[in-house]
């Protein structure tokens, strides 16, 4: 399906994107911005630095080398787990609560 996107380029309605996996949600036009902002507010509720070190790994995943790949997951896996969310996150998950992230 990807390739027929690309090459084709042919339209593809909000459901057929959403059921691709192509969009997280659709929303009726007057319910745009505040699924918009509901989602931002959860993002922002979230890990916020583990979010952004996900988004880059993402982001170079198909670029350079496997070795280097994986050398820069190793780096940003031990970077984040020394982090205050990454310790919250642990303790809310064993003390079996909401965690509540500060971003740092």
């Amino acid at each position: 399906m990807a390739k027929q996107l690309y090459l084709f380029g042919d339209d593809v309605s909000a459901a057929e994107a959403q059921r691709l996996g192509l969009v997280l949600h659709v929303a009726p036009q007057a319910e745009t911005v505040p699924t918009a902002l509901a989602l931002a507010r959860r993002l922002a509720a979230g890990p916020t630095r583990t979010l952004g070190a996900t988004k880059r790994l993402i982001n170079h995943a198909l670029g350079g080398r496997p070795r280097h790949r994986a050398r820069r997951r190793a780096w940003t896996q031990e970077s984040i787990m020394t982090t205050a969310d990454a310790q919250e996150g642990v303790q809310a998950f064993v003390q079996r609560r909401t965690p509540v992230f500060r971003g740092w």
